[in-house]
């Protein structure tokens, strides 16, 4: 596998994670997603990476990646001294500790639902247009699991009780 922070061989660009930044304990649950656009904000000054952390909270709040703590978002500065957020990494359907986010939503740890990323997406200054784009097109992404997780050979009892939960947290 090729590292993210390893362009070519003898480079390496700055990597930290947002735990590291905030010297934040990962293993606990109950740090809020604002603080993360806060930190990205103050990092990258750049409203499409900020777009780009909505995205990804989506994404773990409708896969049900309840793994979501700090030390799995993390930034890289190029040669030029730009952060900006690195590739998405550590991402896989997880229930979580007993049911809940590390990270609250809005704080909402154990249900997160649309209401809730939306007033995060008002939290964390997005547009409303952008956050509904975005929204819509992650449910579009994860409302195509069960055809590929078939194709990937998941059992066919693992896609009910995924796609369960998904449409649940759809709602």
């Amino acid at each position: 596998m090729r590292r993210f922070d390893r362009p070519a061989p003898g480079r390496r660009l700055h990597l930290h994670s947002a735990a590291g930044l905030l010297h934040a304990d990962f293993r606990t649950s109950g740090e809020e997603a604002e603080l993360l656009f806060r930190l990205t904000r103050a990092l990258t000054r750049d409203y499409a990476q900020t777009r780009e952390l909505f995205r990804r909270i989506c994404l773990n709040v409708l896969a049900s990646n309840r793994d979501d703590h700090m030390k799995n978002f993390a930034f890289l500065m190029d040669g030029d001294g730009t952060w900006r957020l690195s590739p998405l990494y550590d991402f896989t359907y997880n229930p979580g500790p007993n049911g809940w986010h590390t990270l609250s939503i809005a704080g909402e740890g154990r249900h997160p639902r649309r209401t809730h990323l939306l007033e995060l997406a008002k939290q964390a200054d997005l547009r409303e247009r952008d956050a509904v784009e975005i929204l819509e097109q992650v449910r579009g992404a994860v409302a195509d699991f069960g055809t590929l997780a078939k194709e990937a050979g998941v059992s066919s009892r693992s896609i009910q009780r995924m796609q369960r939960i998904f449409n649940e947290l759809d709602g």
